[in-house]
């Protein structure tokens, strides 16, 4: 078959076969990947079935230039059915169709290949996305672990619960970002701008936030366990019943910010800025050098 609209007329073909008939079609067959395709009929989810028999699909990716009939294979074994009502795309799937250049391309158009498989877990460990303008991309519960995003733009971007651990983020715009519950232990954050970004219950222990602007950023209920927030802009931030125990507040400017009932047990508060609770509150709450 010459394209991949061939190849997709095939295997909605073989789809519309009863059991028997489909074993007499291979037999008929001499392309291999369309035999194994039948063979694996049900070896993938409904979820990816249906995409890859959804013509707009298609389209993209062949007005893309992402992916040829030879690449057709990994979307046979990469959602392999553990867990049929919710399976895994895995990377060896996403590096085929490259995702990067998807993402590069139109945000748009991820953000609604998101939405057609179904928002499953993406594994995206170690991607280079570094300076990228990846503006209110939809990345909620990504496996972004050891990712480079430095300086890209992900203002506005929805990042619930994904997984940021030791990827490195610095400098990048994380302006009215979505980040409740995501994990960002050890993550990078050095100069990164937070403005307005909501990082309620997130996970942001041995995170470097060292000079982030984090004006008016929620951190309610937010674990920043040894954290680094040494000349951090923390004007107007909440950090109400937070966890700031170890946390390296050195220089950091404090103005307006909200403390209710956080912990300060071990934080160290040396030359701060703009301290919005009376001293002794917070030396009673466990903050050292002040």
């Amino acid at each position: 078959m010459s394209n991949v609209k061939e190849f997709q007329k095939e295997i909605e073909k073989v789809s519309k076969l009863t059991k028997e008939e489909k074993q007499n079609f291979m037999k008929n067959q001499k392309n291999p990947k369309l035999q194994d395709s039948v063979r694996s009929e049900f070896a993938y989810s409904d979820v990816i079935a249906n995409l890859l028999l959804d013509e707009n699909f298609w389209k993209f990716i062949t007005d893309n230039h992402i992916l040829t009939i030879q690449d057709w294979e990994p979307y046979r074994r990469a959602s392999i059915a553990t867990n049929q009502t919710q399976p895994v795309i895995e990377n060896e799937l996403l590096s085929k169709v490259e995702l990067t250049k998807i993402l590069q391309n139109s945000i748009s158009d991820f953000n609604q290949l998101r939405q057609k498989i179904g928002y499953q877990v993406l594994d995206l460990r170690g991607i280079t996305l570094k300076g990228e303008d990846l503006t209110e991309v939809d990345l909620r519960g990504v496996d972004l672990s050891k990712a480079d995003l430095r300086g890209a733009n992900l203002r506005g971007a929805n990042l619930r619960g994904a997984n940021l651990r030791g990827a490195d983020l610095s400098k990048a715009d994380l302006r009215e970002s979505y980040l409740e519950g995501a994990y960002l232990e050890s993550t990078n954050l050095l100069g990164a701008d937070f403005q307005g970004a909501n990082l309620r219950g997130a996970d942001l222990i041995k995170t470097d936030l060292t000079e982030s602007d984090l004006t008016n950023t929620d951190f309610t209920r937010a674990n920043l366990t040894d954290a680094n927030l040494t000349d951090a802009n923390l004007l107007g931030a909440d950090f109400v019943r937070a966890k700031l125990t170890d946390a390296n507040l050195l220089g950091a400017d404090l103005a307006n910010c909200r403390l209710d009932s956080a912990n300060l047990r071990g934080a160290n508060f040396e030359n701060i800025k703009n301290l919005s609770i009376p001293i002794k509150f917070a030396k009673k709450r466990g903050a050292i050098n002040i």
